[in-house]
């Protein structure tokens, strides 16, 4: 017999550990969810949300580049990964990740590539940082 934790306990879980993270300052958390994880604009913590995202034709060619597979392969991956994102984050988050309303900042990776997309989101890092202080113990990015 195999025994499973229910998933609500480790979401739960997890989202105390990145409140704790994001409560000590300069914390990046990358992935689907990570805005609803610490829910929107919690009392304490700056957050910058940023959303990078491409179309999907673009992100089959690059995912069949990167992992040397065919674009059937390709498509059918970013299908299911794509249809499961959405699945999680409106079970656990009642949200749409691609509601441009929850970030501060959306970048189109396919349109500026990922260098710019970078440096974007640095820059704007860095005025969000500079616009509130740094905490005492951490250190404005340079």
């Amino acid at each position: 017999t195999e025994w499973r934790m229910p998933d609500d306990p480790i979401i739960e879980r997890v989202r105390s550990l990145v409140f704790e993270c994001a409560e000590r300052g300069h914390v990046v958390v990358i992935g689907h969810g990570g805005v609803s994880l610490l829910g929107w604009r919690p009392a304490g913590v700056r957050v910058l949300a940023i959303l990078l995202q491409a179309g999907t034709a673009w992100r089959v060619e690059q995912l069949a580049r990167r992992c040397s597979i065919d674009l059937a392969e390709a498509q059918r991956r970013i299908a299911r990964t794509d249809e499961a994102r959405k699945r999680y984050l409106r079970h656990y988050f009642d949200c749409d990740m691609y509601d441009s309303r929850q970030y501060d900042l959306v970048l189109n990776t396919e349109r500026l590539g990922l260098e710019v997309a970078v440096a974007l989101a640095t820059e704007a890092a860095r005025g969000v940082v500079g616009r509130h202080g740094a905490t005492e113990g951490q250190r404005v990015p340079s």
